[in-house]
This record gives structure tokens, C-alpha cells and sequence, in this order.
């Protein structure tokens, strides 16, 4: 499996996730705050992995700008969910 490093890169500064207080703030802090920068994506399934998964709002965010390159989709995988 070929393994694309540095290929999102984020274009907005956001205060950290942990600092919002609900989903709703957690998904309008990061809107738009990533970009792809890579063409090899294109008409590719991406893995996107995570270290933690809270909300999903960053896997959302990280998806969006990955299809806008052409992925034809993406799979999140994270190693640790908040419960």
C-alpha cells in the first residue's frame, strides 16, 4: 500500500480541538482549515489516519480537501476514540 506523507497541509489556524466545547464548535473551527496539495490522490481510496477521534470534525475537514483532488474516497482511521 503506497503511503502519501505531508500531503494535507493546513491552511487556517484554529485554536485547538480539545478547546471547544461541543461538536458544532468543533466542526465550524476547522471548515475550510486544510488543503491537499497533491495531484497523486486523484481517482485514489485514501486512508486519512488519526490519532484520536473526538468528534470526527478534523476526518471531515481532512476528507472535503482530499475530494476536491479527486479521491474518490476516504476511510478514516483513528487510534483512539473519546467515549
Amino acid at each position: 500500500m503506497p503511503v502519501i506523507e505531508n500531503c494535507l497541509i493546513r491552511i487556517k489556524e484554529a485554536q485547538p480541538q480539545v478547546k471547544a466545547h461541543n461538536i458544532e464548535e468543533r466542526r465550524k473551527n476547522v471548515i475550510d482549515a486544510f488543503m491537499c496539495h497533491n495531484e497523486k490522490i486523484s481517482g485514489k481510496q485514501i486512508i486519512l489516519i488519526d490519532d484520536v477521534c473526538t468528534s470526527g470534525a478534523t476526518l471531515e475537514s481532512c476528507a472535503v480537501a482530499l475530494k476536491s483532488k479527486g479521491a474518490t474516497s476516504v476511510w478514516g482511521l483513528t487510534l483512539a476514540r473519546e467515549i
